[in-house]
């Protein structure tokens, strides 16, 4: 009997033993999935940050092209005009059309105001 108790005790300790050993790797796989779960975290903020740089990046050379776009378009617009300007100054404008010219100012009018 006390041989039945012994052996009784020697196995509740190893079951101990290895029920703790067991719990202190189940807490060393959670911290190291923790971890994990941290870093992927950390570089899904980090892309994410990464997109919205470029997105806004892509919007500020839009603009850009815009606004040059607009000048270059400012431009030739002053220099057709000057052009005009000079032809009828010097007598030598000729209508390019055979219609009414107040409709054709008109329509061009309206065609820049679409433009701009």
């Amino acid at each position: 009997m006390s041989r039945q108790i012994a052996n009784l005790k020697q196995t509740l300790r190893h079951t101990t033993e290895n029920t703790m050993q067991l719990d202190t790797t189940i807490e060393q796989r959670k911290r190291e999935i923790n971890n994990v779960s941290n870093d992927i975290n950390g570089e899904k903020d980090q892309n994410e940050q990464l997109r919205q740089d470029l997105r806004q990046g892509q919007i500020e050379l839009l603009n850009q092209q815009i606004e040059k776009a607009k000048v270059l378009y400012e431009g030739n617009k002053m220099r057709t005009l000057a052009a005009r300007y000079d032809q009828v100054a010097t007598d030598q404008f000729q209508a390019q059309t055979d219609a009414d010219p107040g409709q054709v100012l008109e329509s061009e009018a309206q065609r820049n105001r679409i433009i701009e």
